[in-house]
């Protein structure tokens, strides 16, 4: 039995639909407020609890035998900040799984994920692969990328605020910053694929898709999916990050986080044929694969999108 945290997420999803085609035996931890009807149709166990509830995870560990560790944080949560919740909520996914005599842990992690980082995202989540490291469970770490596909926080976001914004779009720095995205299909393969890789057991990689792309590359490929053209305005981080502490004080759910703004600071890449390498397919070009962007009704999006209430 395989458990996945995080399964209604955006990854958590397309896995869950990828182990179930595989003929798996698959169990999903939802939070009590969780939306069941976001999961794809298919045979799986469902268990109620969330990363803080020890309890609950050790009730939701009982017939596992591997974990599939997504659940994670990219802005903070009510009174839980982001790094917290990465690393504390995966010592609690580790220590419930030592309880359950699991055997092996698999976690999506972030390039360049290092305990001390100066960025909390990154802090967080490499304080997470430590924990899940130094536990002496089989674990396999995948660090990645940022991840695009229908339904993503990345691409369509992006989409909802280019389309909002008229003339010009606002760019952190001067845009140079590389990112190496990888399609959601592809990391859903790479976790699945890591099951039965002997190879990666007790291994830490980094995974992305076929491109090294610069953040105005990235911008100029979504410009293109929608078809819309704006000017590109590079301002200065601070300047930047003014602008998004301004929409912290006015959306509920704000499109970018202070969080996020952390990964323009460095380059988001790895080699390019790790995916080649390890799991012996080709993965799929960020340029060229954006159709799933084309579609109406952007700036309406965005404001559901900004006054959405999150409960996961």
């Amino acid at each position: 039995m395989i458990l996945i945290t995080g399964a209604t997420g955006f990854v958590g999803r397309v896995l869950l639909r990828q182990l179930i085609r595989e003929g798996r035996a698959v169990a999903c931890l939802l939070r009590p407020s969780s939306q069941e009807r976001r999961l794809p149709q298919g045979a799986f166990r469902v268990a109620t609890g969330t990363l803080q509830d020890l309890p609950a995870l050790r009730v939701a560990m009982q017939g596992v035998d591997t974990v599939i560790h997504l659940a994670g944080a990219w802005r903070a949560e009510g009174a839980y900040e982001t790094e917290w919740l990465n690393h504390q909520g995966t010592v609690n996914v580790v220590e419930a799984a030592l309880d359950a005599d699991v055997k092996r842990i698999i976690y999506l992690s972030h390039i360049h994920a290092d305990r001390n980082s100066a960025y909390p995202i990154l802090r967080g989540k490499g304080a997470a692969e430590e924990a899940i490291r130094s536990s002496g469970l089989t674990y396999t770490v995948l660090r990645s990328s940022l991840i695009f596909g229908p339904h993503d926080h990345f691409t369509t976001v992006l989409a909802m605020l280019i389309k909002f914004m008229p003339v010009i779009f606002p760019v952190p720095g001067d845009g140079k910053t590389r990112f190496q995205p990888v399609y959601i299909e592809d990391i859903a393969r790479c976790l699945a694929g890591c099951l039965d890789a002997y190879h990666l057991e007790n291994v830490t990689l980094s995974v992305g898709g076929p491109q090294h792309l610069s953040y105005n590359e990235i911008l100029s490929a979504v410009m293109e999916a929608i078809n819309v053209h704006r000017v590109h305005l590079h301002l200065r981080m601070p300047l930047i990050r003014t602008l998004v502490g301004l929409s912290h004080s006015l959306f509920p759910n704000p499109p970018v986080s202070q969080e996020q703004l952390d990964l323009f600071a460095i380059d988001n890449t790895t080699d390019l044929g790790n995916i080649p390498r390890n799991f012996d397919f080709e993965p799929q070009r960020f340029t060229g694969n954006l159709d799933y962007l084309g579609r109406k009704g952007w700036r309406r999006a965005l404001l559901r999108y900004a006054f959405r209430r999150e409960s996961q």
